[in-house]
């Protein structure tokens, strides 16, 4: 599907939804946007990205102002528009805004100065009613954002915070583009051209704006943590990768890399890593290995918060195929420390010796990671539940966009059925709720039958891509966390049951799917983490990886070393849905088949060939197999006993 049919379908999925919206709101519009409880910066961006890429119809009733004394329509034009459009004092949510252009009201108003009501007319917001909704606050003026929130040094700008110039306009941090000097900024502006609404862009940095960090005395504020979180890291070299972080520090940062997740090594320290840094390469990276990196600051006196979350990274010689997406945000609410889980689907992917990249789901609602340059997604929620926006409307729209491009998709975690279709458009938490139902059931293919299975076991279904497995989540006593509200799900659309609850309530505890329309899908209702023991992760990977059937590439010789006196053994790395294709060579000879696909299935990586004569040369080449045929060759490598 194209990107414009993409949009045109998420176009007239929101008009619907927006008529049913407004039918039920009736002539009044209370704001559905406000949490009476600190706000995380993911859903600050959510929602500000929410307002930026709202696509959506503009219609002749819409820009008729003929009879609005006072109001100026800033774009007079019929057609597709994308960004809410300003509206003078407006402080509409993007639900509410459809379901008033529905009522046939004006999109937007320019500046008015004169007494009219006219927001009874017209539809929108403008730059303080915008970052009100975002910081999930009671309505400001730019004169009044001082009044709750505290000034901030540039430096220490984090997602979610503002620049506000008091009494002109206020605009919400996303990120640094290169140093301080270029930052990506959402704001709902006026102005020429393309501008009159909500947009995502870079500007240079302005010093007669104030940086502010949302704190009201006398109600809530942003959630701030110390330690950096670690936003992305994206292959971009042969052996050469980019981290990116987002944080806060007086000194500087500490960056740390592992081979295992136990032993770690400090490979940047805060000098190097300063204050005002907020990328850095990392180079010397051997292919075929997995890596795990986390980060603290460093304040005054040289002390180190916490670590944040680890994050993982594997290169395999080829562009990143797949990419980790860690969407876990509550953990770190939960215990006071950050979580390392990523470590186990990084091992369980580096097993499957499949290149990935990594980010957090923030990277992708801003943008920052493009989801279309994967052909599998690993999307890690955790126990993440309503408050915590799993799956906010700017990640489904992302979502939808990539399974509708034919993308591979693995999400896994409890509470996600309740949050979706059980608190489908429970107006209280989420901004553009009314979307969660239809993207859980015609997406996730899934309906919710219960919120909790009783029970820590699973199995898999027989004859499906999980048959034969079983296995267990953890109930507190295993080293991750308890799952307290696995969901049971039932399968829509055609989608097939994967894994079952053995003793429990009817239900499944995970589905699968493969669709022209909607791509491929492997979903479990509880988290991928809690599974023990190891090898249990392991296999549901091997078998959701190749069940995702990857395009092949061909695989690396490592090694082909005399193991006996007519022996040698052939060792290599690479991902295979079908297995592996050994040939062998003598001297200037043909290339024989010597082992096929029957014999080297995928979790193959080595294989002893004997009967070899003394004085000769052999030469060895292999090839990965999936659905489709084999991968072109691999390099060569020869021995001679």
């Amino acid at each position: 599907m194209t990107e414009n049919n993409s949009k045109l379908r998420m176009v007239l999925c929101f008009l619907i939804l927006a008529q049913i919206a407004f039918t039920s709101l009736g002539v009044t519009y209370p704001y559905d946007g406000q949490v009476n409880r600190d706000v995380r910066r993911d859903r600050i961006i959510a929602i500000c990205e929410d307002y930026a890429s709202l696509f959506y119809y503009v219609g002749s009733q819409n820009i008729d102002y003929s009879s609005y004394w006072g109001a100026t329509c800033p774009d007079p034009t019929i057609g597709w528009k994308t960004g809410m459009k300003y509206c003078w004092g407006g402080e509409d949510t993007t639900r509410i805004y459809l379901a008033r252009l529905g009522e046939n009201d004006g999109a937007g108003n320019m500046y008015t100065s004169s007494g009219s009501s006219f927001d009874q007319f017209c539809t929108g917001t403008d730059c303080s009613g915008m970052a009100s909704v975002a910081w999930t606050s009671p309505r400001y003026s730019t004169s009044g954002f001082p009044n709750i929130s505290d000034d901030i040094a540039w430096e220490d700008l984090r997602m979610g915070d503002a620049t506000n110039k008091a009494s002109s306009h206020i605009r919400i941090f996303d990120y640094f583009v290169g140093d301080i000097n270029t930052i990506m900024f959402y704001e709902n502006t006026s102005g020429g051209g393309l501008l009159w609404k909500d947009v995502h862009r870079s500007l240079a940095r302005d010093l007669t704006y104030q940086p502010i960090r949302y704190n009201n005395p006398s109600g809530y504020k942003v959630v701030v943590y110390p330690e950096p979180v670690i936003t992305y890291i994206r292959r971009t070299g042969v052996e050469r990768a980019e981290l990116r972080w987002d944080g806060e520090a007086d000194l500087g940062f500490r960056l740390y890399q592992s081979a295992n997740g136990v032993n770690w090594s400090m490979i940047r320290n805060y000098n190097q890593l300063v204050y005002d840094m907020r990328t850095c390469d990392i180079s010397g990276l051997l292919p075929d290995t997995t890596y795990f990196f986390k980060m603290t600051a460093v304040n005054g006196g040289e002390t180190e918060t916490i670590v944040s979350s680890i994050a993982s990274f594997r290169i395999d010689g080829f562009p990143h195929r797949l990419l980790i997406v860690d969407g876990f945000d509550r953990y770190r609410t939960s215990f006071s420390m950050n979580h390392d889980f990523v470590f186990r689907c990084g091992s369980a992917l580096g097993i499957r010796g499949v290149g990935y990249d990594f980010c957090s789901n923030e990277a992708v609602v801003d943008e920052q990671v493009d989801l279309l340059n994967y052909e599998a997604v690993l999307w890690i929620l955790g126990n993440e539940t309503t408050i915590d926006e799993t799956f906010s409307w700017p990640e489904q729209m992302h979502v939808m966009n990539y399974l509708e491009n034919n993308g591979r998709l693995f999400v896994s975690g409890e509470e996600i059925g309740w949050d979706l279709d059980e608190r489908a458009d429970y107006p209280t938490y989420k901004n553009g709720s009314v979307n969660d139902l239809p993207f859980y059931n015609d997406y996730l293919m899934s309906s919710l039958l219960n919120d909790d299975a009783n029970t820590f076991h699973v199995t898999g279904e027989p004859g499906s891509i999980f048959d034969g497995l079983d296995f267990y989540f953890d109930d507190g006593t295993q080293g991750s966390y308890m799952v307290e509200y696995p969901d049971v799900i039932t399968p829509l659309h055609g989608a097939s049951i994967g894994l079952n609850y053995p003793g429990a309530v009817s239900g499944a505890a995970g589905v699968y799917n493969s669709s022209p329309t909607t791509g491929t899908l492997v979903y479990l209702g509880f988290p991928f983490e809690t599974i023990y023991p190891e090898s249990a992760r392991h296999d549901v990977m091997k078998a959701t990886i190749n069940y995702f059937d990857l395009p092949v590439q061909p695989p690396t010789i490592q090694s082909v070393i005399q193991t006996a006196a007519d022996s040698v053994t052939v060792t290599w790395d690479g991902h295979a849905s079908e297995g592996f294709r050994l040939f062998q060579k003598t001297g200037s000879g043909s290339w024989l088949l010597i082992l096929d696909e029957i014999s080297l299935d995928s979790d193959s990586a080595s294989a002893l060939i004997s009967g070899l004569s003394e004085n000769t040369l052999y030469a060895f080449k292999l090839q990965s197999v999936n659905s489709s045929g084999a991968s072109a060759d691999s390099d060569v490598l020869c021995a001679s006993l």
